[in-house]
């Protein structure tokens, strides 16, 4: 369930007032839910701007550049875009400090993408940020900049809020999909995600054939809720017709597994699941 920058940034996880991400078997809230994102590191800035030739490094070798993002159209204001990786110098990340966008160095041991990352500050890569879980116990991870979920890699949603003192200034992208089985125990396969810490929901009320890894919420069955992955693994938040949420069984669909009742597709009436249903 996944944000300010000086230090407080799909729905982030720590000690935060902000609420986990949506998810509802109807439209989902259009909130994010991840925490503020970690400020970046205040090491010096690159050595040559975009477009202008850099010095070797000791080695004599030329560094690739860490941006801009290829096929990307960067947007037309700010100092860079941390999206595209635009307009900053060839050794420099577009960051967010303050919510503002402004051009800085890439830290040492940078962390890639899904990696687990710094609550100090922000030690990913060119083109993600670190963003807090759901809960302190998941940590922080870096997540990929996005304007829509075009920029996402892997099938994820641009679904997460970057957020700055309660303010959205940028997005990102949320965890992508991933083959394990939101019913039952709902255990993640990634090995660095594992149960009870971690677990398998469906992916979103827009994609509820798909699943993926989240930080593991703790509402149990029949609980009210508001927002998806808030409930345990194997449990989803569900609205029905603007009704109050509560946490229903996971089942899947034409397989039974509910302990009375048919089992009722996720999602949306536009986009009703094929695979995933939840027990009454």
């Amino acid at each position: 369930m996944l944000l300010a920058v000086a230090l407080v940034l799909f729905g982030g996880c720590t000690g935060s007032d902000d609420p986990p991400r949506p998810k509802s078997d109807a439209a989902p809230d259009a909130r994010g839910g991840r925490k503020d994102a970690a400020p970046p590191d205040d090491a010096p800035a690159g050595d040559a701007p975009e477009g202008e030739p850099r010095p070797p490094g000791p080695d004599g070798s030329m560094a690739m550049c860490l941006g801009p993002v290829p096929n990307c159209t960067p947007s037309a204001g700010g100092a860079c875009d941390p999206v595209c990786q635009a307009r900053c110098g060839c050794q420099q990340r577009c960051v967010l400090a303050s919510g503002m966008p402004l051009c800085g160095p890439q830290p040492p041991n940078a962390v890639p993408i899904g990696g687990s990352c710094s609550a100090d500050f922000d030690d990913c890569t060119a083109g993600a940020v670190c963003l807090g879980e759901a809960t302190d116990a998941c940590g922080s991870h870096c997540y990929r900049f996005c304007r829509t979920s075009d920029d996402c890699p892997g099938g994820a949603l641009c679904s997460f809020d970057v957020e700055v003192g309660g303010t959205t200034v940028a997005k990102a992208c949320g965890s992508p999909p991933e083959k394990c089985d939101p019913t039952g125990p709902a255990k993640c396969l990634n090995a660095a995600r594992p149960s009870p810490t971690f677990g398998c929901y469906v992916l979103s009320a827009q994609d509820p054939d798909s699943a993926t890894c989240d930080c593991a919420g703790t509402k149990s069955l029949g609980s009210a809720c508001m927002y998806e992955h808030e409930c345990a693994p194997g449990l989803e938040c569900i609205r029905v017709a603007g009704g109050a949420g509560s946490c229903r069984r996971v089942c899947h669909l034409g397989a039974g597994g509910c302990p009375t009742g048919a089992c009722t597709p996720l999602g949306t009436t536009a986009t009703p699941s094929t695979v995933y249903g939840y027990c009454p």
